[in-house]
């Protein structure tokens, strides 16, 4: 017996039991891509892969998506398809699509969500804040790395701020001197010092009607570093 096969055609072996033809025998055959939709479709769940809740389906020479994926599977797909025969476009009119977190927005987010309070005329971090700056270190290494591989280039401000009381030169003083303090920690816990920027604020954030309490405090933001023109 000779002739063609697709490799994913059901095995000759079934066919001749199920139409109950003599055994033995013996066969050639050349593997070729068969256009019949059950083996079409087979051929293109083990190409694109779909994630669970996706399906396929075919309408003619058209794929029909439908479920939720994200973008980055979805993009994949598309360049996979280009090598398939049989598929000439896609339907994805049914298939929601999902962008996965920018992992660097999701960092900068989760740090600059961070506040550190003192009491008044505090400047030197206690035990107790000193684990909580420790716990900073990781996600500062990975928001440097994602930065790196954005082609971003970064710098983390540590600000000092303080309440309203008191003269304004001294709580500018007080300020700088916190934000000196965490900077010197994270410093020391192996951030690099030109990724780090600390900067007194004084009492030029503190609202009237605001506990001072929640005032006294190092806030972190993200900059982006603009080279010059």
């Amino acid at each position: 017996m000779e002739g063609l096969k697709d490799p994913l055609a059901q095995p000759l072996a079934e066919v001749l039991a199920r139409e109950d033809l003599a055994h033995p025998f013996t066969g050639r055959f050349m593997p070729f891509q068969s256009l019949e939709p059950s083996i079409l479709l087979a051929r293109l769940n083990r190409i694109i892969t779909p994630p669970e809740g996706v399906s396929l389906s075919l309408q003619g020479d058209v794929l029909v998506l439908q479920g939720k994926a994200t973008s980055l599977w979805l993009a994949d797909a598309e360049q996979k398809l280009a090598v398939v025969a049989g598929v000439d476009r896609w339907d994805i009119q049914g298939l929601t699509v999902e962008i996965p977190p920018d992992p660097l927005e999701e960092l900068v987010a989760r740090l600059e969500g961070w506040v550190l309070y003192f009491q008044a005329n505090q400047i030197e971090l206690d035990e107790a804040q000193r684990d909580r700056v420790e716990t900073l270190v990781p996600t500062i290494h990975d928001l440097l790395t994602e930065a790196e591989r954005a082609g971003r280039d970064l710098v983390l401000e540590v600000a000092g701020h303080t309440d309203a009381q008191g003269r304004q030169a001294r709580n500018l003083q007080i300020s700088s001197q916190r934000a000196r303090s965490v900077a010197a920690y994270l410093a020391d816990g192996g951030i690099d010092e030109g990724r780090l920027r600390a900067i007194g604020y004084g009492s030029s954030y503190a609202r009237d009607g605001v506990d001072p309490g929640l005032m006294r405090r190092v806030t972190l933001r993200v900059r982006t570093i603009t080279p010059p023109e």
